[in-house]
């Protein structure tokens, strides 16, 4: 029987089974089920100590496209492949922060 259910048994039953396994082998059963634990607690703080630290992200830093003040507007009907697209403007975004009330009357 594996060291769980021998367990079980020792619980439930107190001891008193058709199968009586004995004092030695409930011994043996609590001893294997504590080193589990024990080689559990083990591997838990072994993985936490050697686990990759994430480094902290740098500000994002966004490169411009050329506006060409002047520039004429292409309006495009239907499907047309364009070689030269522009930009008409550009604005960087996610500079000031989001402030609200908080919903108060």
């Amino acid at each position: 029987m594996g060291a769980l259910s021998l367990l079980a048994v020792l619980l439930v039953a107190g001891g008193r089974s058709a199968a009586d396994p004995g004092p030695r082998e409930a011994i043996f059963a609590i001893s294997n089920l504590i080193y589990y634990l024990v080689a559990l607690v083990v591997s838990v703080l072994v993985s936490w100590a050697t686990r990759p630290k994430p480094e902290k992200p740098e500000a994002q830093t966004a490169t411009a496209p050329q506006v060409k003040d002047g520039a004429a507007v292409v309006r495009v009907y239907g499907d047309v492949w364009i070689d030269d697209s522009i930009v008409l403007a550009w604005r960087q975004a996610g500079t000031q922060a989001i402030k609200t009330k908080g919903g108060k009357k």
